[in-house]
């Protein structure tokens, strides 16, 4: 989740696998997979280190999954 620059009191739900590029210019610009720009309120480290918590947060949801037929791993 982040806010666009514009609309500070609005969210918006980026998907990450379609993050190509951040930059600092000094606004941070995000740039999408469909080279559709978004200017948002969040640093480029908040966004990285929301990012990385997610994947992460999706990376232990699955390690505790286990295949049909095995125990879930503890």
């Amino acid at each position: 989740m982040v806010h666009r620059l514009t609309q500070p009191d609005k969210p918006i739900y980026l998907n990450s696998d379609q993050i190509q590029t951040v930059e600092t210019t000094p606004d941070t610009v995000v740039t999408l997979g469909n080279n559709q720009k978004l200017v948002i309120a969040e640093t480029a480290e908040e966004l990285v280190e929301r990012v990385w918590e997610w994947r992460t947060s999706l990376l232990g949801q699955s390690m505790s999954v286990a295949p049909p037929g095995r125990p879930a791993a503890r």
